[in-house]
């Protein structure tokens, strides 16, 4: 009967899962008729076994709180997007012509700042190619290139899913269902959702959301890039005020709904009759009430000893400071255990749980004289750290024996505190560590970016103020500031001003850019050329983003002479083959200035030393090196 029970007195609810094949009408009005038969069959059994149905009246003498009515569960459309948003089913480019032009046209066109022009022709022209760029640009999928080359341009599976979820990246597939449990009940109402996403097991990443449905802040579910499995989260949520509640789990704009119904009486249900344990009190409970409790059941005494009624305590506070703050913010959660009893902490915030021992639902009991436990009197500190906005219910479950008249019986208890992560206290900024010298000078950037902790993608741009740009970029997820450290090499004198603006290299030439950042350079003649071991300086630079590629870096430096008697040496700081050459002993070689260009593709993100050794004679005479710094975001 216990299963019967979890299934009445619980919301099931299965999310969206769009595949590869779509469900017609008839497919699905057939999965609900079944799903309404077997809820049919499920109610008779109850009856069946005695057991009152949902709003019929109890038995006289067995006065009893009625069981919840079942919660009212929609479904979102499992193959095609919200009506405000675009589902495109093939890749668009410039030259490509339909039906499906014209609907990204009309959807571009919503956003004048997007597609000005506005045109609906059915043609992917110039007009609706940098109408995709705008876009591909905002929501941070593509800065530069072409479409060939890097996607810029061209509706690709990446911006078809971006389409989709109004700017948001969907993954390419997804899914996931949770159960609320339970659906209604007297305020304060503590319900238990109990979600599993990510059902399609995609390997992209993922933002599920949970809305409560009271104006609080939504709880959220983050998949992680090359997860490719199934996650479960649960997340307790308590409503304080009666009121019919709609519990929303949604990706994108994709959502389905649970009805939750809050009361406005107390949470006490009166006692069934039976005979205690030690007979000393009459007629009490022998058993709590068969209806839901998110929590543990609690009998309740009067001023005799002698219980009167059960209580349901809900999920009880948990003791956790602070509570909120800007992240990175680090709380400590503080409980007490008997030694070796097992727990386990749940952040919500895509992190492991923090697990001790394993819990069990239920144990036997035990009689109270067969064993003696110690007391309660381990006191457990735990740290977490948040590194994402939003707010997370931090849940912890705890089992233990606990003496209940002549027994021991077993209890797993539930704890839970809301914390709320606010933006960053970080601002974005540019500094440089030495801000003048001699030509050629490298200086020494750091550029901190997405200060505000924002979680979705977006690029910087960083203008060293002699005609080079570098994109800096934070990615989907991020939810934290990113700091780069960047080397750039002045070859000739003058004064220079840096500029880090939030926007990509195209805003900052249209001007549709935010600076938010400035350092100055001063650059003095060059300091001389010629050393000891025949090495030499001169103009040596180091460009990312080569071809729109950001994995791809160009080297450029100069050699006093001819390569018939100078050598060099480029080492890439990445293991790979370096770019040598020996020009030998020394040798009669007129004064002439040559320069070199070299350029190497990374295959994976990081922060690079590229070390330079340049001059004329042998390579292994020369002695002066000289390093500059590449960070690869996007390899």
């Amino acid at each position: 009967m216990r299963l019967l029970f979890s299934l009445i007195l619980s919301a099931t609810l299965v999310l969206f899962a769009p595949l590869a094949h779509a469900q017609t009408t008839d497919d699905l009005q057939k999965q609900i008729s079944e799903l309404l038969g077997q809820v049919s069959q499920l109610q008779t059994l109850l009856q069946g076994a005695g057991v009152p149905a949902a709003g019929a009246p109890a038995q006289p003498g067995y006065p009893v709180t009625p069981a919840p009515s079942q919660g009212q569960i929609t479904t979102a459309p499992s193959t095609t997007s919200s009506a405000s948003c675009l589902s495109l089913s093939r890749d668009l480019r410039p030259g490509s012509q339909g039906e499906d032009v014209t609907r990204l046209q009309t959807f571009l066109a919503k956003d004048p700042a997007i597609y000005p022009e506005g045109q609906v022709t059915g043609y992917y022209g110039g007009l609706t190619q940098a109408a995709v760029q705008r876009w591909q640009v905002k929501y941070g999928i593509v800065t530069s290139g072409t479409p060939e080359s890097t996607g810029y341009g061209m509706v690709g599976p990446k911006t078809r899913r971006s389409f989709a979820g109004c700017g948001e990246i969907l993954p390419a597939s997804f899914g996931g269902f949770m159960r609320v449990t339970p659906i209604s009940g007297p305020a304060p109402l503590s319900v238990s959702i109990a979600a599993t996403v990510n059902t399609a097991r995609s390997c992209d990443a993922g933002r599920y959301r949970i809305d409560f449905g009271d104006g609080t802040p939504n709880a959220e579910i983050m998949v992680p890039t090359r997860a490719c499995k199934e996650l479960e989260q649960m997340v307790p949520h308590t409503y304080t005020q009666p009121g019919t509640y709609t519990v929303a789990l949604g990706i994108g704009t994709h959502r389905s709904t649970v009805v939750v119904s809050v009361s406005g009486e107390g949470g006490v249900v009166p006692p069934t009759p039976g005979t205690s344990g030690d007979g000393t009190c009459g007629a009490v409970p022998i058993a709590p009430p068969a209806v839901s409790c998110v929590g543990v059941w609690e009998r309740v005494y009067n001023s005799n000893g002698c219980q009167t009624q059960w209580k349901c305590s809900g999920i009880e506070p948990l003791i956790i400071t602070p509570t909120s703050g800007p992240l990175p913010l680090t709380s400590f959660v503080t409980f007490n255990i008997r030694g070796g009893d097992p727990y386990e902490l749940t952040w919500s915030d895509g992190t492991q749980n923090t697990v001790s021992g394993t819990l069990v639902a239920d144990l036997p009991s035990l009689p109270y004289a067969s064993i003696v436990f110690p007391p309660i009197n381990q006191q457990v500190r735990a740290a977490h750290t948040f590194n994402k906005t939003g707010s997370f219910a931090v849940g912890l479950r705890v089992g233990s024996y606990e003496k209940e008249g002549p027994q021991w019986v077993w209890r797993v208890r539930r704890y839970g505190a809301n914390v709320n992560i606010t933006g960053t206290n970080q601002a974005d900024k540019l500094t440089v560590a030495n801000p003048f010298g001699p030509a050629p000078f490298s200086a020494q950037f750091t550029a901190v970016i997405n200060g505000a902790g924002s979680c979705s993608a977006g690029t910087y741009t960083l203008d060293f103020g002699d005609g080079e740009r570098v994109p800096l970029v934070h990615s989907e997820g991020g939810c934290a500031p990113r700091t780069f450290n960047v080397t750039h090499v002045y070859p000739t004198q003058g004064n220079f001003v840096a500029k880090l603006y939030k926007g990509s290299t195209a805003q900052v030439t249209t001007g549709g850019a935010t600076m938010v950042g400035t350092v100055s350079i001063g650059v003095t003649g060059a300091s001389g050329s010629g050393g000891s071991g025949g090495s030499v300086t001169g103009p040596f630079s180091v460009r990312a983003g080569v071809n729109g590629n950001p994995a791809r870096v160009e080297v450029i430096f100069t050699l006093p002479t001819a390569e018939t008697c100078s050598s060099y040496e480029v080492d890439w700081g990445d293991g790979t083959s370096m770019q040598r050459h020996d020009a030998g002993g020394s040798q009669s070689c007129p004064s002439a200035m040559v320069t070199k260009t070299f350029n190497h593709t990374y295959q994976n993100d990081g922060t690079y030393i590229i070390k330079l050794r340049r001059g004329t004679g042998a390579l292994n005479n020369l002695g002066t090196q000289e390093n500059a710094t590449v960070t690869i975001v996007g390899a």
